[in-house]
């Protein structure tokens, strides 16, 4: 089945004119099935134009498909009739998997063309084949995003032996679900396995997070800067709505500067359902903001 798309909106209007079918005759009837398939076609209209915009995923024309796809996608995240997206997935399941379909693909295509970039730049400045760099990104990219990567890769240039398989060791988490640490179950059970490291910063250092404009300050942090709520959602593991009915709005990224000497934990994003798969790096500091010399250095929107 091809990933087409349509918003909230569009969706309810077509599954809305399918249900009445049975029970409608004549000319209603005909209006009805027009209806869809207008819909229907608009629905692979804008298929085939984000798959053309996008054979190029850096042109503009893909960047403007892209954006008109995350607001479709938004527009499930947002009330409807006073219904909130747990409900609407169970009603309109169909029009929300095909957006998040298309969603999960480009995300999907982003991070393999980032990960051909930086496993050429590791080439490059290493001086060492393509097969040897793979697996030196191989084992990066288990314990950092491929943002962190991509900004750690660019500055590097050295020469390392061309080991065929050998990648760099990896070290092993401090605390796990079997071996629990200082946070609280809640903090701990975000990370992968609810493994994690405790560490202390000896420099001031900026930390990014995405959150609402009004509400600057939260305990989860990354070292690279959000991108957009898409990548946040999907990076970090962040559902619109949790099992528990709160909600989890996104349109803004902070910079927040800590100040040294604070205390860390930092980890592998555990996955959440569907899309939403986690796996990248977390920072968690409780409660931040009552850390004497802690400041907001930066609030960007997000799209």
């Amino acid at each position: 089945m091809e990933n087409n798309a349509l918003s909230s909106k569009d969706e309810k209007q077509r599954q809305d004119a399918k249900w009445s079918l049975p029970y409608l005759e004549g000319e209603k009837k005909a209006q009805a099935e027009q209806l869809v398939a207008n819909l229907d076609a608009k629905d692979g209209a804008f298929d085939a134009a984000i798959d053309a915009a996008c054979k190029n995923l850096s042109s503009a024309a893909c960047q403007g498909m892209r954006q008109e796809l995350a607001a479709m996608a938004k527009s499930y995240d947002e009330q409807l009739d006073g219904q909130y997206i747990g409900t609407m997935a169970s009603i309109y399941k169909e029009g929300k998997g095909q957006v998040d379909g298309l969603m999960w693909q480009y995300a999907t295509a982003d991070a393999q063309a980032q990960k051909t970039k930086n496993i050429q730049t590791i080439a490059s400045n290493w001086g060492v084949s393509i097969e040897t760099a793979s697996a030196l990104y191989t084992g990066m990219a288990a314990v950092h995003t491929t943002a962190a990567i991509g900004g750690a890769v660019y500055g590097m240039k050295t020469t390392v032996p061309d080991s065929k398989g050998v990648v760099p060791a990896l070290e092993a988490g401090e605390y796990s679900i079997v071996k629990p640490g200082p946070l609280k179950p809640s903090m701990a059970e975000t990370f992968s396995g609810g493994r994690y490291q405790e560490k202390t910063f000896t420099e001031d250092t900026i930390l990014y997070r995405a959150g609402v404009s009004e509400t600057p300050f939260g305990q989860y942090f990354s070292f690279e800067k959000p991108t957009s709520v898409i990548q946040t959602r999907i990076d970090k593991a962040v559902l619109p709505v949790w099992p528990t009915g709160d909600k989890s709005p996104i349109d803004t990224s902070f910079g927040i500067k800590i100040p040294s000497g604070t205390k860390y934990y930092i980890g592998e994003v555990g996955s959440q359902s569907g899309f939403y798969v986690g796996g990248t790096q977390q920072v968690v500091i409780p409660t931040p903001w009552k850390l004497p010399g802690v400041e907001v250095i930066s609030k960007e929107p997000l799209k």
